[in-house]
């Protein structure tokens, strides 16, 4: 074995000292270059020892290359073993092909872009690392994620017009999907020809200035051809190299369409829109924009500064937040933990439309429409986070007004419609007593429409009382099980079509008040049974929660979509489809049942299953105690 090893260390030492006559012959400068290369050189032998390294391959290891000449690669980084390096160094090797590849070194956590290609008796190697443009990639794919709801298509390319980020205005602009063209070449998918300008304009321009804006005669990938107002930037990392391009392209074809006037400033706003901060600074609501983990604000745009009245107010932490002064619409302080940017970034809750009273820069109050939403990377880690908000001061008080005016208006219908009423029941036992059954129907009818407007007249009251704040309650102690068997009886001798079924129980009492929670079960079984036509039976179900009762009622329609379940309890929302087209009704009824509930500490929830059914659940506190086990 020691013979053996003697004369592979012999070979070796032969080998190398025949590549490098073999390189002096090339001449000194052929040496220079190899010396100087950029990247990194070495040479393998087929029992992968090194035959030849170059003075890049030595910074990159930190090794002499007297280290590493004769030595066995493997041996020398055993790390590299069993990871895409020794995939592709071995493919190469025995199937004597050249590779190309870009990979993550895990001995220094470094990218490098790997070229292999056999050679007479091994393999020659280069490395060029390219971490820093790993990382301008990284940051840029985090730009188009905070650019996502952008209208201009957003396109990131490396130097080579790789396509690295498409976010989802490209898609639409190009009709190509992201996972579709990230890796591609941009000059195979984006192809069309200059129009305010020409190629040679373009380089020059990008070459001196870093930056070229101009409109281009782009395809649509249907075929169809789109002219398209182009601002391109080059990205630079911390030593002024070129790593790659930013283009945000925007769909002018339309514009040429309109009158010189409105084209022009058409084309000023777009200019507008080439950086993020212009983009945001444009939008009529506030945005502020923060990174996690800390909460450390980054931005605010112009129209943030407009609607709080005061300069953004530089933050380091969430604990910051409290420079900023909210208030719940209870009147209670927002603490810092508590504003939709913390909740976002602590625990990725996404907030829609959360109402807060804030103090303006002015001293002034107004009332504020907040979302916010968080950013995250591409391993699902929230990186940042996003809120947009808007003032609607002015839109609640219009709010009040109507509602003022439609609770002074259903006041106002009451009187005449009580004594239309009166006047109707009159005639219709005057003409049961002379037997005319020929006026008997129509005044029933009559009656009937009357009843029907004047419960809607009803239902406009409370839901003005509701906005108000003064809907009347009268609460008292209250069996529930008595109650809504008594609630289903009365409401089967109405109903002809379907069967009332109860079961279950619940053996709880509650503070409440009867007329209202029976007004909430009724509009539910009215509604259970105007949506399944055809079904023949409408369920109760009576049970308990821990300290609460629960009321559920059950019926076999057609379901409720998803879209239609998040917004079912707003005021004047309707579901309507193909099917429950003719169904009357303005929307307020599941309005005014969750407010009743929410009265009476409890809560009302809707699970729905398409074609199988809807099935509401009230979850009311009760004031018995449960049984002891």
């Amino acid at each position: 074995m020691d013979d053996t090893r003697a004369r592979s260390d012999e070979d070796s030492s032969q080998n190398i000292s025949s590549l490098q006559e073999m390189l002096k012959v090339q001449g000194p400068h052929f040496m220079a270059i190899l010396e100087h290369m950029s990247d990194g050189l070495s040479v393998l032998d087929r029992e992968w020892r090194y035959l030849y390294v170059n003075r890049r391959i030595e910074e990159m290891t930190g090794k002499q290359r007297n280290e590493l000449l004769g030595k066995n690669h493997w041996e020398m980084y055993p790390e590299a073993v069993d990871t895409i390096f020794d995939h592709k160094l071995h493919q190469s090797m025995e199937q004597q092909i050249s590779l190309v590849f870009e990979a993550l070194y895990p001995h220094n956590n470094r990218w490098y872009l790997t070229r292999v290609s056999p050679a007479p008796g091994g393999l020659v190697i280069s490395y060029q690392e390219t971490t820093a443009q790993k990382q301008i990639e990284k940051e840029l794919l985090f730009q188009a994620q905070i650019t996502s709801s952008m209208s201009d298509a957003l396109i990131v390319t490396d130097m080579h017009y790789i396509i690295r980020g498409w976010n989802p205005a490209a898609e639409r602009l190009y009709g190509w999907k992201a996972d579709e063209v990230i890796g591609k070449s941009a000059l195979e998918i984006l192809t069309g020809s200059f129009q305010t300008s020409s190629r040679e304009t373009f380089l020059h321009e990008m070459t001196t200035r870093d930056h070229w804006e101009g409109e281009v005669l782009q395809q649509h990938r249907d075929g169809s051809q789109r002219l398209i107002l182009a601002s391109v930037s080059t990205v630079k990392d911390h030593n002024g190299v070129v790593l790659g391009l930013v283009a945000a392209n925007r769909d002018i074809t339309d514009l040429r369409r309109i009158d010189l006037e409105n084209l022009r400033l058409l084309e000023e706003i777009q200019l507008e829109w080439a950086h993020l901060r212009a983009v945001l600074d444009q939008m009529p609501s506030g945005v502020i924009i923060a990174e996690a983990p800390t909460g450390q604000l980054l931005m605010g745009n112009k129209q943030m500064e407009q609607l709080l009245r005061h300069p953004f107010l530089a933050s380091a932490s969430i604990k910051d937040y409290e420079k900023y002064q909210g208030f719940h619409t209870d009147g209670r302080p927002y603490q810092a933990e508590e504003w939709p940017m913390a909740r976002s970034l602590r625990t990725g809750e996404v907030v829609s439309a959360e109402e807060i009273v804030y103090q303006r820069g002015d001293g002034t109050r107004g009332l504020i429409q907040v979302s916010s939403a968080p950013v995250r990377d591409e391993q699902g880690e929230i990186v940042s986070a996003v809120v947009i908000f808007a003032d609607i001061t002015e839109q609640k008080a219009v709010e009040q007004r109507k509602d003022e005016f439609i609770g002074m208006a259903s006041h106002e219908l009451r009187t005449p419609l009580t004594s239309l009423k009166a006047q109707a029941q009159l005639l219709r036992r005057t003409a049961r007593k002379k037997n005319l059954p020929e006026v008997q129907d129509p005044l029933a009818k009559i009656e009937g429409q009357i009843n029907r407007l004047e419960r809607l007249i009803t239902e406009l009251l409370d839901v003005a009382k509701i906005q108000t704040g003064h809907l009347d309650a009268h609460n008292e102690l209250l069996a529930i099980d008595p109650f809504v068997y008594e609630v289903a009886e009365n409401f089967q001798e109405i109903t002809p079509t379907h069967r009332i079924l109860v079961s279950g129980s619940t053996n709880r009492q509650i503070m409440g008040d009867r007329q209202r929670l029976e007004q909430v079960l009724v509009n539910l079984l009215s509604n259970a049974v105007k949506y399944s036509p055809q079904a023949d039976r409408v369920e109760i179900q009576l049970s308990t929660e821990e300290a609460n009762a629960l009321i559920e009622i059950r019926n076999h329609g057609d379901g409720i979509s998803h879209e239609h379940v998040r917004r079912i309890f707003e005021r004047f929302y309707r579901v309507t489809t193909t099917q429950n087209n003719s169904i009357s009704g303005l929307g307020i009824g599941l309005y005014i049942v969750d407010n009743i509930v929410r009265q009476h500490g409890g809560t009302i929830r809707v699970a729905s299953i398409s074609k199988e059914g809807s099935t509401f659940t009230i979850s009311l506190p009760s004031v018995t105690p449960p049984p002891a086990i």
